[in-house]
């Protein structure tokens, strides 16, 4: 006997299956750990979220004075003190969750005491420069109808939409992470504008690694590290001298820029891929703060014996501490990535051209000792290329 396709049992992504969703959980199990479930989709719905959902990386828009960067997520709650905006995407329903106080932030409006189909409309006016941004170069139409303060009952698909808005001269940045209810249709129309970023493989093809162009640009103590803050513009040096491919952060091979711009998407290989080393050891002078007899401990030392009592702390405890504030960390700026098969990477050597996926005006990564740390944007400063710090995500 064959089932029909639409009633089938799909997965969403990252969940395991354990138990059937229908099934009666006795009190004394519901308790206990919590069991993950079956969630069931159907065969429109499930297509739909594995073309929305092929993509890992997040589109940049430039609107205006501000720059947006956006990626798809997995599902996320509604926030507690908010409300549903009900929107047409392409004339398709669907609903992001927002709070009143985001809403205000971005308004300056106190829309949650206004009528819900006014509030939309108002909240759609002081929004008018985004959304004709976002409409021009997504080819996409968005209209927005109305708010509500319950959460949508329908078959559609429920995701998290993280976004960072930065906005200039001020260099305000905007972070939201917001529930996503998508109509099959409003999902099927979004998916080939995220395909424009992000080319989709075939499934017979192998395994895909991932390539990245990274710059060195300079060492930095942990104090001067600390000290940086969104806003500050730090000078690249040359590029075609310092640009560096790197391979699933295990390999290495020396680029120069093949395009032109504040920041090409080409660059040409000078050389083969090799093992990528680990830093250089840094001295923090931890040796010349000890004393002579710290160093080479007196007879006496060496004959007491051993009690229960804990050793005293070191007189230079502190002073060991503080020679951390000298240790050397490695600053480099990740300009983008693709993804390359193995075929692709064996045949690859100087010469090679490598084009990243990326599109114009998309924020770089700011690493520190290989891991990322923050986001700039590519700036000229008196005809030198510079990283304005756009997002820090930690100072330490």
């Amino acid at each position: 006997m064959m089932t029909d396709p639409s009633e089938m049992s799909f997965l969403s992504t990252g969940r395991l299956v354990l138990e059937d969703a229908h099934r009666v959980v006795p009190p004394e199990v519901a308790s206990g750990p919590a069991v993950l479930s079956r969630r069931r989709q159907s065969l429109a719905l499930a297509t739909a979220q594995n073309r929305l959902c092929g993509h890992r990386t997040p589109i940049s828009l430039r609107v205006g004075g501000a720059a947006i960067q956006a990626a798809l997520t997995e599902a996320v709650d509604s926030p507690a003190q908010g409300a549903w905006l009900e929107l047409e995407i392409d004339g398709h329903p669907a609903h992001i969750g927002l709070s009143w106080g985001t809403v205000r932030r971005m308004t300056g409006l106190p829309l949650e005491s206004a009528d819900p189909v006014d509030a939309a409309v108002l909240f759609e006016e002081a929004l008018s420069t985004w959304l004709d941004g976002i409409e021009e170069q997504t080819g996409l139409t968005v209209r927005f109808r109305r708010f509500s303060h319950a959460e949508p009952v329908c078959e559609a698909l429920r995701l998290g939409l993280r976004a960072e808005v930065v906005q200039r001269p001020a260099a305000r940045s905007i972070h939201l992470h917001m529930p996503l209810i998508l109509s099959e249709p409003a999902a099927n129309s979004l998916a080939p504008v995220l395909s424009r970023w992000n080319t989709i493989r075939p499934e017979t093809l192998p395994l895909y690694l991932r390539l990245a162009v990274e710059i060195e640009t300079t060492r930095l103590s942990m104090v001067e590290l600390r000290s940086l803050n969104p806003g500050d513009a730090l000078v690249l040096a040359d590029l075609p001298s310092t640009a560096s491919l790197v391979l699933e952060e295990q390999f290495i091979a020396s680029a120069q820029a093949a395009g032109d711009g504040l920041l090409p998407t080409m660059w040409r290989m000078t050389g083969r891929f090799r093992p990528r080393q680990s830093g250089k050891p840094f001295q923090t002078g931890t040796k010349e703060l000890m004393s002579e007899q710290e160093q080479h401990p007196s007879h006496d030392d060496q004959q007491r014996p051993e009690t229960g009592s804990p050793e005293p702390a070191p007189r230079h405890s502190l002073a060991i501490a503080g020679s951390f504030d000298a240790l050397e960390i490695r600053l480099s700026f990740r300009l983008g990535e693709r993804l390359m098969s193995l075929a692709e990477l064996r045949r690859a050597g100087p010469g090679t051209i490598v084009t990243l996926d990326r599109p114009d005006g998309a924020m770089v990564d700011i690493v520190a000792n290989g891991q990322l740390i923050g986001t700039g944007e590519v700036i000229s400063v008196a005809g030198q290329r510079a990283v304005e710090i756009r997002s820090l995500f930690s100072n330490e």
